[in-house]
């Protein structure tokens, strides 16, 4: 979810068993509502049963009060550079979400419904990548496991026999060239 949905939810968009979340999205409200119901993963469930949450929202600020989305974010970035990650932001960890689902073979549609996209656009993106990758991963597993092609050696005696056994029909290729012709009237 986007950081500027995830300020917003709390413990009343939880449903009654605990195994999902239901809100409005943020982002868009202008145009309508789009609503998104989404899983509670087993391992995010634990963390918020774990923590200590916010009356309103599961997010709040050291006063008790629920993060504005700039707040959340810089606060977030405070996070992970005293963890020794300060190249993360809220928005890498839903765009490696995407990888990730992509790569475990989310479909576009799968895809747009975790995330809360209206068109595949976005969607396709991971998809196209998460599909090349594995592609290029299945054919250069295909080179290297293959044992190589070598052809097999002729002594020349052999080819003339089998060339001339082939009959008057046989031309070679370079006969056949329009080019060796001309070069055989010129000479």
């Amino acid at each position: 979810m986007r950081r500027s949905d995830a300020v917003l939810i709390g413990r009343k968009h939880e449903s009654k068993d605990g195994q999902d979340v239901t809100f409005a999205q943020f982002k868009g409200r202008k145009k309508g509502v789009n609503v998104l119901a989404l899983p509670i993963l087993p391992p995010f469930r634990a963390i918020l049963d774990a923590s200590q949450l916010g009356r309103e929202t599961w997010l709040e600020t050291a006063f008790a009060k629920p993060y504005s989305t700039a707040g959340f974010g810089n606060r977030f970035k405070d996070w992970c550079k005293a963890a020794g990650l300060p190249q993360c932001t809220c928005h890498g960890l839903r765009k490696i979400g995407a990888v990730r689902a992509a790569e475990a073979g989310a479909s576009e549609h799968e895809l747009m419904a975790m995330f809360g996209w209206e068109n595949a656009d976005m969607a396709r993106v991971y998809t196209r990548k998460a599909a090349q990758k594995k592609l290029a991963a299945s054919g250069a597993a295909k080179v290297s496991l293959a044992r190589p092609i070598v052809p097999p050696t002729v002594p020349p005696e052999e080819k003339d026999r089998e060339i001339n056994e082939l009959g008057e029909w046989w031309y070679s290729l370079g006969e056949l060239n329009p080019c060796f012709q001309i070069e055989n009237l010129m000479s």
